[in-house]
């Protein structure tokens, strides 16, 4: 194990304000807090826990675009300015020039409603979060009143890391950086944009590639599409108060068939849905619908072969996917040691899921609903994408669909109907809006 260099320096000229007390918040911490030029603040429910050092243990690979070769770790250690109940807002903001959501998504909006009123008005602020799942832009807009003028607002399409909390407030693990920082950035004039380009690209060690809207980030091919086709491969069995499995499986490292299957019933919906909507808006969403060379691959030879002839999924790559998709997970090593989202059973004999994880909390209600919702919205049917949420809810104990239609729990989601937006037209001037208020 190698130990990196500690480069921190008094000097520390901007501050970085960490917003959640989750992995992404522990890993900023320690890689940031070690470098000249920065000080970094956490805000978070637990402040009494975080030490005035993080540690972080990174597993260096040789590719982060293909995780498939060995790896190096690396051990470093950043310095805490301080950790501030959210009560304490204003303190921790006071002089804040990076703030990061690093929470989950579920989180945003009453994150947001702390954060923003707490910000100072004429300072200049980079303000955004590492996941921009499900409609990020339009909880900003719906609190825009409360946006500083000068402030730069991003969302990450893509959480940037695969990383584990080992001590809360204390130690994280990362188990890999992804290559690429994939990112929508909305500033009121061209050199607050560009100041944060540089600030991102300097912060995540990654260049940026910027998108044309934030609407990419709401039609993901990440933990949308891969948290609840694979949790449905493992638990689509599941009930609540009756199974236990026997022991906890490995979350990417024991995909089923059944999983890739879900999986394909989600992507047949959302590229439909992303046809439609890049119709709608005249933006490239397709360009960007896939961002990880093997996700970009898939979409590209389906566009070429399947959906060019109006397979839409089906044929001989089809079943090709349900062979080799578990065995490219396994290869990963970022990724194939992770557990799944389970508890142990109350009773002792086993394991369940743990359906208060962000895996369902965030990406059912902010994820398959949000595509739902558009797809209500735009009179694109998403039927695999319905089918997945109501096996998923019978799990979580929610009706956010009753048959196809909205369910008494469906406006808790971050679907547009939440925004009032209920048909096609609605959809085209409500994608268009800008985020801060204008005039």
């Amino acid at each position: 194990m190698q130990r990196d260099h500690d480069d921190r320096s008094p000097a520390a000229t901007r501050t970085l304000v960490l917003c959640g007390g989750g992995s992404g918040s522990h890993l900023l911490a320690a890689d940031v807090g070690r470098r000249p030029g920065w000080r970094v603040r956490v805000l978070s429910s637990r402040p009494e826990a975080w030490a005035s050092e993080v540690e972080c243990v990174e597993h260096v690979h040789r590719s982060d675009r293909y995780p498939f070769l060995g790896t190096r770790t690396v051990e470093y250690s950043g310095a805490l300015e301080g950790a501030f109940a959210w009560d304490d807002a204003e303190a921790a903001l006071e002089g804040a020039d990076l703030v990061v959501l690093a929470c989950p998504v579920a989180a945003h909006r009453p994150i947001l409603g702390r954060v923003l009123p707490a910000l100072e008005r004429a300072r200049p602020v980079i303000l955004g979060t590492l996941y921009a799942q499900g409609g990020f832009d339009w909880i900003l807009r719906d609190l825009g009143a409360a946006i500083p003028e000068n402030a730069a607002l991003f969302g990450l399409k893509r959480y940037p890391f695969l990383s584990k909390v080992a001590e809360y407030g204390r130690r994280v693990t990362l188990h890999g950086r992804f290559a690429q920082i994939v990112a929508a950035i909305d500033a009121p004039r061209p050199e607050v944009r560009a100041a944060a380009i540089a600030t991102l690209d300097e912060i995540f060690h990654r260049p940026l590639l910027e998108l044309p809207s934030f609407l990419p980030c709401a039609l993901n091919m990440s933990n949308q599409l891969l948290h609840p086709g694979i949790c449905w491969g493992h638990f689509h069995d599941y009930v609540p108060g009756v199974t236990v499995y026997p022991r906890r499986v490995r979350f990417y490292g024991d995909l089923n068939r059944r999983g890739v299957q879900a999986m394909e019933a989600i992507y047949r919906d959302l590229y439909r849905l992303t046809r439609d909507l890049a119709e709608l808006t005249g933006l490239p969403l397709l360009d960007y619908l896939g961002i990880d060379p093997l996700m970009r691959w898939a979409v590209r030879l389906r566009e070429r072969f399947l959906h060019s002839r109006g397979i839409d999924g089906l044929g001989p790559i089809h079943h090709l996917e349900e062979i080799f998709g578990p065995l490219a997970f396994r290869m990963n090593r970022r990724l194939r040691s992770i557990p799944a989202p389970m508890i142990p059973s109350p009773d002792g004999r086993g394991w369940i899921p743990d359906v208060t994880s962000r895996f369902w909390t965030d990406d059912i209600p902010h994820g398959l609903c949000v595509l739902s919702g558009l797809g209500r919205a735009l009179g694109t049917p998403t039927p695999g994408v319905n089918a997945l949420i109501r096996g998923h809810q019978a799990m979580m104990g929610r009706a956010y669909l009753v048959g196809d239609e909205p369910g008494p729990d469906f406006g808790e989601t971050g679907a547009p109907q939440r925004y009032g937006v209920d048909d096609r037209e609605e959809l085209r001037e409500f994608l268009r809006g800008p985020i801060r208020a204008v005039g």
